[in-house]
């Protein structure tokens, strides 16, 4: 569940601008992601590549109940199990923890959150 593109939408959408959750509701979203959440933005990530498969291009998806709740339940019954295991429950924690540290990260030149550091340094010959 620790995809580049899972930690740049909980980034973006939660805790980027001044209305976000995260700046909300600090309580809840400062010290770590809710596993909750990681389970929302994995659903919604989920629907908007399901609409590229069938369409092959991007486009506004409509994110509704009654299409995701049970793809949701799964996410959340997988973190369940996640949880129970000890070695696993602890790096998704600490992911969880980088990312609700990074939403203080400085902004890029086009004004945009950086999520994590990657550290990738492509070496090209």
């Amino acid at each position: 569940m620790a995809a580049p593109a899972l930690a740049a939408l909980i980034v973006a959408f939660f805790y980027t601008g001044s209305s976000a959750l995260g700046i909300t509701f600090p309580e809840v979203f400062s010290h770590e992601v809710p596993e909750v959440t990681v389970c929302l933005a994995a659903t919604a990530l989920r629907a908007a590549i399901d609409k590229y498969v069938v369409t092959g291009t991007r486009q506004d998806q409509t994110f509704k109940y009654a299409g995701y709740s049970k793809i949701y339940a799964n996410f959340y019954t997988m973190q369940l199990a996640i949880d129970k295991d000890t070695k696993h429950a602890a790096k998704t924690q600490a992911l969880r923890v980088e990312w609700a540290a990074s939403a203080s990260a400085p902004v890029n030149d086009l004004g945009a959150v950086v999520a994590f550091n990657t550290d990738f340094q492509p070496v090209l010959d």
